[in-house]
């Protein structure tokens, strides 16, 4: 960055995918720099790891750094919440049904948390070992990786439960600009908040919505998700989605999305009226229209739970 905060500089790093065996591995870099501005590669040595984290700690003690005030939790999901002992300078917030669910949750309990990451790495290795496709293969790839670096990771987790909580809107004047946090209730999760910022029309999403990726259903209220994400077509100016997954788009992410879950609602309502098996509407694959976003192999585990409860209903 430039005196004025003007990107002069570039830098892309790309790091080793770890679902394969080690013996693929070995010899790859874990690390790679791409400098965008001159198109050159570079190899991120423990050297050089060493030498930044000292710049970093020298900055930081100069007072170069500015410390983040305000975490936002959108809800209680952990690849949402795990990385909030990273900012314990910072203040958190939520709604107040998020801070309760995480503070119900007690400290992190390592050893059910790491089975629990263990049970869904043997899951996805099952769907690999049946899976032809090219695109859900990498998918799954990635998925693992993924999940195999949160299982690494796990014994230096801990719970942070936020301070600042609300029901329905918080807004916060800054210096720059104001931002409002604010929730229609739960959809994805039990509880879903979105941080809006109306000068630049920005919305942060949350996982309430992603860039073509299969959105995760399971123990969320598909219709009442449709119904927020209608909301805030309705209520909010919205040029730039920040979505929980996926690239930063724009508002045709909120529509993609509700197509996606009243598609996938009817099309397992359908399957359920049919009179076959759950194993045969599984084979059918995913949904026609979204074969190519990221994280199809979510699709199966979505239709699964959506079916039984389904049935459940139907059978009251």
């Amino acid at each position: 960055m430039d005196e004025k905060g003007n990107s002069v500089k570039q830098y892309d790093v790309y790091s080793l995918v770890t679902a394969f065996p080690d013996e693929l591995l070995s010899g790859y870099p874990k690390v790679l720099i791409h400098d965008e501005s001159e198109d050159q590669w570079y190899m991120f040595s423990n050297v050089a790891e060493d030498s930044i984290r000292q710049m970093i700690d020298t900055a930081e003690k100069n007072g170069f750094l500015k410390v983040i005030s305000k975490v936002v939790n959108t809800h209680f999901h952990g690849d949402h919440v795990n990385g909030n002992q990273e900012f314990m300078k910072s203040e958190f917030i939520s709604t107040v049904w998020t801070r309760d669910l995480l503070s119900d949750m007690g400290e992190v309990n390592i050893d059910l948390m790491q089975q629990n990451t263990q049970k869904l790495i043997t899951s996805l290795n099952h769907v690999r070992s049946q899976e032809r496709d090219p695109h859900i293969l990498t998918e799954i790839d990635y998925d693992l990786s993924v999940q195999r670096t949160l299982y690494d990771a796990i014994p230096s987790l801990r719970r942070v439960t936020p301070t600042i909580t609300f029901e329905d809107k918080l807004v916060i004047q800054g210096t720059k600009r104001t931002i409002e946090v604010l929730s229609y209730g739960g959809g994805h999760s039990l509880s879903d908040a979105v941080v809006y910022v109306p000068g630049e029309q920005t919305l942060i999403a949350g996982d309430l919505i992603s860039t073509k990726t299969i959105p995760v259903m399971p123990y969320g209220n598909p219709y009442a998700w449709i119904r927020i994400l209608k909301r805030i077509q309705k209520d909010l100016k919205v040029n730039t989605i920040v979505p929980g997954h996926g690239d930063v788009s724009n508002s045709d992410r909120i529509t993609d999305v509700i197509r996606f879950l009243e598609e996938t609602i009817a099309y397992v309502s359908k399957a359920v009226t049919s009179g076959k098996s759950e194993s045969y509407w599984l084979e059918q694959g995913v949904l026609k229209g979204y074969e190519d976003w990221h994280l199809p192999q979510y699709f199966r585990w979505n239709f699964r739970w959506l079916f039984n409860s389904m049935l459940v209903q139907n059978n009251r």
